[in-house]
């Protein structure tokens, strides 16, 4: 079990890499619990590839769902059954799942799901039960009531963008849920979601709080927001009007004082900056390093 004495960064793959490659397991995934949207989210995967036809799981749906809802192990089931995934078994081949609920101080984190090619054998399935009754003291350490809440935040953030997603074609209202979340996440006054159009060298936008959808474009580099779309940096600073970049045109524009300003990048999994998202004025006075 010194496979789970490691840093705080690589706690949740470890939990999913141990199972694998010291508990006969074919593949392992790590789900957390968000209580604000009942639901758990895939957070971590080892082991043989496959795809899911969504990535978070609402209590008492599939068998994540019904493992978390009831917080008792489900062992050797089949992953394509009642409320399964059949794609996902066909395409993988693993035919049975083990999921065993996450608890720590009669508290829910999350569920740890194990595949196998074959059922498991009695005595394999006792060292799975007891190796999630250690993962859950590990996880539990390691989420602290900030970094869970963090943590979770981005994952419901996940969640609502994808069901919005799946209900409607308009992107004006998607990125107005997205900034809706984000803002709320951090307290600040106004958001803008900038997207990249690298064929025109500029960025622009339909959604940005308080605009009422009025298009901005921006030249790529101008700007904050043009800046951080070129250079992929994080602005994160008390006063805008301390920078010499910051257009304040905008201000002018519409009659508004920006004072706090943190401005991040939105990266493709390429690597690639696809957009930038901007946040304005914050309630507590300034962002912090952990808003970022």
């Amino acid at each position: 079990m010194n496979d789970l004495a490691g840093t705080s960064d690589d706690v949740l793959p470890l939990l999913t890499e141990t199972v694998v490659s010291r508990f006969d397991a074919d593949r392992a995934e790590l789900w957390l619990w968000d209580e604000a949207s009942n639901s758990c989210y895939l957070t971590g995967v080892s082991g043989a590839r496959a795809t899911h036809r969504t990535e978070y799981a609402k209590a008492g749906a599939g068998l994540v769902g019904r493992s978390a809802q009831n917080r008792r192990a489900i062992e050797n089931a089949d992953p394509a059954g009642s409320g399964g995934d059949p794609e996902f078994a066909d395409a993988s081949g693993l035919t049975c799942v083990s999921c065993y609920p996450l608890l720590a101080s009669n508290e829910l984190l999350g569920v740890l799901a194990v595949y196998t090619a074959k059922p498991a054998a009695e005595d394999l399935l006792t060292w799975w039960q007891v190796y999630a009754s250690v993962s859950a003291a590990r996880l539990d350490g390691f989420l602290s009531a900030r970094q869970k809440d963090r943590q979770i935040t981005k994952l419901s953030l996940l969640f609502e963008a994808t069901r919005r997603l799946n209900s409607t074609l308009d992107l004006a209202e998607l990125l107005e849920l997205v900034l809706e979340i984000a803002r709320n996440e951090v307290n600040a006054d106004r958001a803008s979601v900038f997207l990249v159009d690298h064929k025109r060298g500029e960025l622009w936008s339909i959604v940005a709080s308080g605009l009422d959808r009025q298009e901005i474009r921006i030249p790529l580099g101008n700007g904050v927001a043009g800046r951080v779309a070129k250079t992929g940096e994080i602005i994160n600073v008390d006063d805008a009007y301390t920078l010499d970049f910051f257009d304040s045109s905008f201000d002018q524009k519409f009659s508004y004082r920006t004072t706090s300003l943190l401005c991040l990048p939105i990266r493709h999994h390429t690597g690639l900056i696809v957009g930038v998202v901007e946040l304005l004025n914050s309630s507590r006075g300034s962002f912090s390093q952990e808003d970022c």
